[in-house]
């Protein structure tokens, strides 16, 4: 099940979507300093966001200061399952910040 929750018509809002740690519906959210950083796979969504002054990488991605970076679970329609993000690695150089934020799935 992916626990997201929609604006409903009318009157804008959007979709809000609940963050989820595996197993214990808790939000998952982080501050990173630099270093190498591992983040668990199986996340239906995880979003990095550079908030310092220096390029980080992603999974080997380059995101440059104020930018983020996501992957999403994608629908496999051979097998009629979604598949899940891959673990993800993060790397600060010294000096530099970010932050992440993954939705897992419920137990």
């Amino acid at each position: 099940m992916i626990a997201i929750v929609n604006g409903g018509a009318g009157g804008g809002g959007g979709d809000v979507t609940e963050l989820l740690t595996p197993g214990t519906m808790q939000p998952v959210f982080d501050n990173l300093a630099d270093g190498t950083h591992t983040i668990t796979a199986g996340a239906y969504r995880l979003r990095v966001y550079n908030a310092g002054l220096t390029d980080i990488t992603a999974n080997g991605a380059t995101v440059y200061p104020g930018e983020t970076w996501q992957v999403e679970a994608r629908e496999n329609r051979t097998t009629t399952k979604f598949d899940l993000c891959p673990e993800v690695e993060i790397i600060i150089p010294p000096g530099g910040t970010a932050s992440y934020q993954a939705e897992y799935p419920s137990a």
